[in-house]
Formats: C-alpha cells, structure tokens, sequence
C-alpha cells in the first residue's frame, strides 16, 4: 500500500523481545542487591525466555507455509509483561486467506498460543492493532510490513494513569523519582551545586499530562509499564493516536 501517512513497521528489536545481554546484568545487579528475591526474578526471567522460545519453535514449523508474508510475536510476551496466566499472542499475515491452511496452523499451534490470521487489507482496517504492533511488534518471520491507514501523519501513543494510594510514602517516592527523576546539592570548592537526575520521562520523552497520567509513544510504554509493576502501582492504558 503506498498511500502517504501512518506507518507500522514490524522489526525486531532485541532488547525488547528478549533480555539477552543488558537485561541479564540487570537482573545480576538486582540478585546481588536483593538475594531475597533472586528466585521470583529468574523465575519470570526463564519463563519469558521459553515462551519466546515456543513462538520461534512455532514460527519454524508454520514459514515455508504457502500465502505466508510475516509472522509477528504481540501483546504480553512481546512487551515483557507476561505472567503464568499469559498466552502467547502471534499474528500471521497472509497474501490472501485459506481456510484450510488457517485449520492446518491452528492445529499446530500450542494450547497456549493465541493466533490471529490477517491479510494486509484486514490489517489496514484494524488502526488500532496496527498501532500496538508499531509499538510492540516482533518479526519473527518475513519481511517488516509497511502500512498506509490514513492520508494523515498521526503517532500512535499510549495513556497511562496511574494510582499510588495502596503505596507506602517511601516507596511512592522511589517511583517519582525513577519516572520524573530529582536533583541534589552539593558543595564544591565552598560552592553550592546541583546535580539533575533525568528521570525514565527524560529519557524517553514521555510528557506528564496531570498528576498520574503519562502521554508515550506506544513503542515506550513498556518503559512506564515495567516501572509501575516493579513498585506495585496500579495503572490503565488508553491507546491514542495523535498528530
């Protein structure tokens, strides 16, 4: 489709999709800081790892399929936030659509895995799938499909509001820090200084909206995310596009 306006492109990005070599030493740092809780840690580590694993497993079994263009891992295991309750959500992409062929992947699809069988004409009509695969979309197979859903240039973006009342004071405080960052002072050669903290918002120009709502761009989300769920905070995701 080459009409001019929003596009979703499909990639991998590996330090997204699996934690690999970054987010081992991260999660190193935090054994050695916190032995206490190295086992829910590596726990959860090892089952995204498996479960991303049974998706490339899966996409092997299904790519020389015939009418297959892409095969995209989505939702929980992509972003990183799966639980044990989680599915395993892929999308396949199709030249066009075969009954049988559907019949025969569902049948070889894992209990656990949720499949969505899409032509690039029903892509072009679901926008807001499109924009969470823009965000979040892992290809495992096939090339990065470029789709045209408007004649406007919109962003796909997410809104998160979020709530702390459950939340201790101190570790409320931990978690304004991480999102909005702080400063201290310090003195140097009988000089007052101050040193600025950026926060996650910083980082990933997110902007606050009001007191507990984020704007980020969908692709960033799982940055707030992930940091709301390490200190317990509720939230609620509202995807937006905006121009």
């Amino acid at each position: 489709m080459s009409k001019a306006g929003l596009s979703a492109i499909f990639s991998m990005n590996w330090k997204k999709c699996v934690p690999a070599r970054f987010m081992v030493l991260v999660k190193t740092v935090q054994l050695m800081k916190e032995p206490w809780r190295s086992y829910p840690i590596l726990k959860n580590f090892l089952r995204h790892l498996y479960m991303f694993k049974d998706a490339v497993k899966f996409t092997q079994q299904i790519k020389d399929i015939d009418r297959i263009l892409s095969v995209v891992l989505f939702g929980s295991v992509a972003r990183g936030e799966y639980d044990r309750e989680s599915d395993v959500d892929i999308l396949i992409i199709y030249s066009d659509k075969d009954p049988e062929i559907i019949k025969k992947i569902n049948h070889l699809a894992p209990e656990n895995f949720q499949i969505l069988h899409l032509t690039l004409d029903d892509l072009a009509e679901e926008p807001t799938l499109a924009g969470a695969l823009s965000g979040e979309g892992i290809l495992l197979h096939g090339k990065p499909v470029t789709l045209s859903l408007s004649n406007e240039d919109l962003k796909s973006q997410m809104i998160i509001a979020y709530d702390t009342t459950d939340l201790e004071r101190s570790i409320r405080s931990k978690l304004y820090r991480a999102l909005y960052g702080g400063s201290s002072t310090y003195y140097k050669g009988g000089v007052k200084k101050k040193k600025i903290y950026p926060g996650i918002l910083d980082k990933i120009k997110a902007k606050k909206l009001a007191k507990s709502v984020i704007l980020v761009e969908r692709h960033n989300a799982p940055e707030i995310t992930k940091t709301l769920s390490y200190y317990h905070a509720k939230w609620k995701e509202i995807p937006v596009w905006t121009y």
